[in-house]
């Protein structure tokens, strides 16, 4: 295996061209205050970028993917065995792919800075898909992993976490700033993460009333609250905590709500449900209040 090394560490790097790995064997390394690669990655065992910004397109690597000390601005996909960026700005609708070989020991897509930008982001990983800190401004996000772990995420449009097979970790709020027809919040099984206000809080169409504003979930743990604000549309959710392991608390505001077996050691409020509530299990509040409209 050979590793190319381009080094510029007080200058900037521009590549107009493409960028082709002879076989899928050769890794190339890039330092500089500013990496600018117009053209496409290809056929490289790895890549990794080192210094304060980079501008990419099209990357497709058979090994690692390493741009976790710069500020990376993505104007395609990405796909290779694993995926490490810092902050994150989307010049386009972004493809995140690692591809996960069973001899590999990291197959996560791991974004450990901001991600901002006005596209969607679609993140596909073989194990874990991990955003460390918040996403706010994109049209949109779809995780499809083993798990994934999310701060607070800020969209205009879906939120979709529905391809997560394991567990997605919501460790912040979700917000969805305008609602359509098919846009909304979905997710399978929900861990309620620790959050600064001791509850996680799903908010869609800044609280205005809408018959789009739908969110459907499989089952919450945790030992935090949640507050789902979904005026005019429907909340499908299924088991909220067990009998051993109950959340904090539960709000929901709604036009209708679906429920199973709801565990709390706080309140729940389903008051503002203008609706029906439709109870497909019991509900369980330890010393607290279940009140509806």
């Amino acid at each position: 295996d050979e590793t190319g090394v381009i080094s510029a560490a007080s200058g900037i790097v521009t590549i107009n061209a493409t960028v082709k790995g002879k076989g899928t064997t050769e890794a190339l390394t890039i330092t500089s205050t500013d990496t600018q690669i117009k053209g496409e990655v290809s056929d490289l065992s790895e890549l990794t970028l080192v210094g304060v910004a980079a501008d990419i397109n099209k990357v497709t690597t058979s090994g690692a993917q390493d741009y976790s000390s710069t500020t990376t601005t993505l104007n395609a996909n990405l796909k290779g065995l694993s995926v490490d960026l810092n902050s994150v700005v989307l010049g386009a609708d972004v493809t995140i792919e690692s591809t996960g070989l069973a001899t590999s020991t990291s197959q996560d897509v791991i974004i450990s800075g901001t991600v901002t930008g006005s596209q969607k982001l679609n993140i596909i990983s073989a194990t874990t898909a991990s955003l460390q800190n918040s996403a706010s401004g994109l049209s949109g996000i779809d995780i499809n992993a083993v798990n994934a772990d999310v701060m607070s995420v800020s969209t205009t449009g879906i939120q979709d976490y529905s391809g997560v097979t394991g567990f997605t970790t919501l460790n912040g709020d979700a917000t969805i700033m305008t609602i359509s027809d098919g846009n909304g919040f979905k997710a399978g099984n929900v861990v309620l993460g620790e959050d600064a206000n001791d509850v996680i809080t799903i908010t869609l169409n800044q609280g205005v009333t809408s018959a789009f504003n739908d969110v459907t979930i499989g089952t919450v743990t945790g030992s935090y609250g949640l507050n789902i604000d979904a005026l005019g549309g429907d909340v499908d959710l299924g088991a909220v905590g067990t009998s051993g392991t109950s959340i904090d608390s539960l709000t929901i505001k709604s036009n209708t709500t679906d429920l199973n077996n709801v565990f709390t050691t706080g309140v729940q409020d389903y008051s503002n449900v203008a609706g029906a509530s439709t109870l497909n299990g019991d509900l369980v509040s330890s010393g607290n209040n279940i009140v509806f409209g």
